[in-house]
């Protein structure tokens, strides 16, 4: 995803698709994403956001 990804705590994030994806949690999300759901390593987040609708961006 990002270059440093070795640390790097991610957001789930949500449009208003209702599509989901993962952002650096230090970063603000792009226009049209609002973060939504927990934050933690990019696998982590993967997981719980499968749990939370469908997952895009992958």
């Amino acid at each position: 995803m990002f270059d440093d990804d070795g640390d790097r705590r991610y957001a789930v994030v949500r449009n208003q698709e209702q599509q989901y994806s993962l952002w650096p949690a230090d970063r603000q999300p792009p226009a049209g994403w609002e973060a939504t759901g927990p934050v933690g390593p990019a696998a982590s987040a993967w997981t719980t956001s499968a749990r939370c609708g469908p997952i895009c961006g992958r």
